[in-house]
This record gives C-alpha cells, sequence and structure tokens, in this order.
C-alpha cells in the first residue's frame, strides 16, 4: 500500500492536554474540595483555560458534573480581577451559561448573570 492509498491522519486536538491538571481537576470535583477548585481557578491560573480536549474550563466541566453548590460557591467567591474567566468559551463556543442552561440549572445560570450581565449576549457556534 502506497502513501496515496492511506488515510490522512487525524487532527490535532484544539490545544495541548495537560492529563495530570485533568485528573486533579476530576477528583477534586468528584470529591467536592472546593479549596483546591478555587485554588486551580484562580491561584494556578489555570481553570479558566482548558481543562481536557474539549477546552472547557473548570467551571465548565463542575457544571456539567451537576456540581451546582460547587460551581455557585465558585461563582460567588470568585475574585473580581477573574470573573472574565466565567466566560470562558470551550470549543463549540459554549459558555459556562451555555453549559448551565443545557443542564437546566437555573440557579447556576442566574449567579453567573448575576457576576456578569453580558454573558447574556454571548452565543455559541451551533
Amino acid at each position: 500500500m502506497d502513501s496515496a492509498d492511506q488515510p490522512p491522519p487525524p487532527p490535532p486536538p484544539p490545544h495541548d492536554h495537560n492529563v495530570e491538571l485533568f485528573h486533579q481537576v476530576n477528583s477534586h470535583i468528584e470529591c467536592e474540595t472546593y479549596e483546591a477548585l478555587k485554588d486551580i481557578l484562580e491561584v494556578k491560573n489555570v481553570g479558566a483555560g482548558s481543562v481536557n480536549f474539549m477546552d472547557d474550563s473548570l467551571l465548565h466541566v463542575v457544571i456539567a458534573c451537576r456540581k451546582s453548590h460547587l460551581a455557585l460557591k465558585l461563582i460567588e467567591n470568585i475574585s473580581t480581577n477573574v470573573v472574565f474567566k466565567l466566560g470562558h468559551k470551550n470549543y463549540f463556543g459554549d459558555t459556562p451559561l451555555h453549559i448551565a442552561a443545557t443542564m437546566n440549572d437555573v440557579d447556576v445560570a442566574l449567579a453567573l448573570i448575576g457576576r456578569k450581565m453580558d454573558f447574556i449576549n454571548q452565543r455559541n457556534e451551533k
């Protein structure tokens, strides 16, 4: 079989994937360790960026895991200098507000809007 008959290689992931961070985030969500999640979001300054291959932020994943109480606590207690992180868009252009709406999590959606009203105007890629 020559190279012309071979399928093209798969496309690369949308970003570099930090496997260690991925496992840390999932473990902290499962164990519901709020302080560790807040540390990832604010101190390590990585929680707003990609924590999985779909470019989800830490908050995307917390909301998708139906951990509303953790999401609410993170949203309410995030410092004002990192509020912009709440609007991070994933690979599909979804923000945490889109995920909250998809999960029918009204409390989280209202908390996000309460922190930054212009989240309402953000559109995804779908």
